[in-house]
């Protein structure tokens, strides 16, 4: 790798041109005005401008206007400008644009000019390392949503998703990048604020308290924002609520909230979590979810209704844990699995060539799980997200919990659309949220913040 001090070295030596325009003849000395009506494509123009560049180009111009003049003939033709001429027509219309005419160029010249102009952008190359940080400071100032300051959004800078995704790794976007508080849970309340049909926008992301499956309640949640992918942890069917649980057939004291549906077991599991992908991924196709489940029986019910539900199952992931969890069964618990699925043709994989089925990650700590019994590691579900996701993605979990995916996804900069049925369990969701972001979580109707709602739902009790 060369350094950049010999770069620039070997820039300083490098030999002028024996002839050269004088800089008092240089075209750009003088920009004018001309109607788009008035400019029509050079004959010999090569260069070809596919819908998603155009749409990049016309985000540009909506963010900060054109800077830059087109370069025309004397006849009004388009030596370099096609693309911003076709955006710039499609946003504002028949309207007058800077241009910088080359007057007394050779038809020679004005097709050598088209050719260099493209030709010469593509020989430079991006300083990956540096690259990858700019692109995490300019996410993370959006993610800070600072007030009255309008921050771009890395996904329309014109860089493909994959990309992104590759620049960013290494710079704050892999497992563990939510920081040591990521799997904190606050406190589940005694009375819940929260209720049945509320939408809290949590900066990027939205939590209801509905029924995931019920399609009305889905398509509210959504609001036309499709994700492209699920990672979920359904209930299994083990009954926290009575506390008996693996390897145990005996109730244990228990003060968290109750896990909505956790009794149902064999088909009636099954049906239940493939209500729950339906309500949602019905019509979908190029979807890639981590649908997490029970071992033994209940979890084979799981993966039956995962796959009733249009998903065909291609890995079974193991959670290998930091210890095992004490039973009466003469082996005791130290895994969870996972069903990773993708539903309808070609699906998307940012996540290497280089991962095994089996994943080492400490269990979080009881002190930081008092508001819910069974949270996933953060660092375990931005795995899942990474691996099937990129910056900005949606990515849908029908069961919150405690809100772990909200987290994980915060970490990652992408956009978590969640849906909890128990109002406590929401609750614990936004406060966690709130704690881990310093930011204020508000209602979608209205825009109340969390603590007026708070106040004025007590109030009227």
């Amino acid at each position: 790798m060369k350094k950049r001090g010999a770069n620039r070295q070997e820039k300083a030596a490098r030999r002028k041109p024996s002839e050269m325009v004088a800089p008092e003849q240089w075209p750009a000395w003088i920009v004018e005005k001309r109607r788009i009506s008035e400019l029509s494509d050079h004959p010999r123009n090569v260069r070809i401008h596919p819908v998603s560049q155009l749409k990049q180009l016309d985000q540009s111009f909506a963010e900060h206007g054109a800077v830059r003049p087109m370069v025309i003939n004397e006849a009004g033709q388009i030596l370099a400008g096609h693309g911003s001429r076709d955006s710039l027509l499609h946003l504002h219309g028949d309207i007058e644009v800077p241009v910088v005419v080359t007057r007394g160029w050779s038809d020679e010249q004005q097709r050598a000019f088209m050719l260099r102009d493209n030709a010469l952008a593509e020989l430079s190359s991006w300083d990956k390392p540096r690259l990858g940080i700019e692109l995490a400071d300019l996410k993370a100032m959006r993610v800070a949503d600072i007030k009255g300051i309008k921050f771009p959004d890395i996904l329309n800078l014109g860089f493909k998703p994959a990309t992104l995704n590759k620049l960013l790794t290494g710079v704050g976007e892999q497992p563990g990048n939510g920081g040591p508080n990521a799997d904190v849970v606050p406190e589940a309340p005694a009375e819940a604020v929260s209720r049945l049909g509320d939408i809290w926008m949590l900066g990027e992301h939205r939590i209801m308290c509905g029924d995931a499956t019920n399609p009305d309640h889905v398509a509210c949640l959504m609001a036309g924002d499709m994700p492209r992918a699920c990672v979920t942890d359904p209930p299994y069917g083990i009954s926290f609520e009575r506390g008996k649980f693996i390897g145990r057939d005996q109730a244990t004291p228990n003060t968290f909230a109750p896990i909505a549906n956790d009794d149902l077991q064999g088909e009636q599991l099954a049906a239940f979590v493939c209500a729950a992908l339906r309500a949602a991924f019905a019509e979908a196709v190029g979807i890639s979810a981590y649908v997490w489940s029970a071992p033994l029986r209940e979890g084979y019910a799981t993966f039956a209704g995962v796959e009733r539900a249009g998903f065909n199952v291609q890995s079974q992931i193991v959670w290998r844990k930091s210890s095992f969890l004490m039973g009466r069964g003469d082996h005791h618990w130290q895994h969870e699995v996972c069903w990773y699925c993708n539903k309808g043709g070609s699906h998307a994989w940012y996540g290497g060539r280089d991962q095994g089925t089996v994943w080492d990650y400490p269990k979080p700590q009881s002190v930081d799980r008092e508001g819910h019994p069974t949270p996933k590691p953060v660092a375990l579900f931005e795995q899942c997200i990474g691996n099937i996701t990129t910056p900005g993605d949606y990515v849908y979990d029908p069961f919150s919990g405690s809100g772990t995916t909200i987290i994980a996804a915060e970490a990652l900069g992408r956009r978590a659309l969640v849906m909890e049925l128990e109002p406590r369990y929401i609750d614990v969701a936004v406060k966690r949220w709130e704690s881990f972001t310093k930011k204020t979580a508000c209602l979608a109707v209205g825009e109340k913040t969390w603590d007026q709602v708070a106040i004025s739902r007590k109030e009227a009790r």
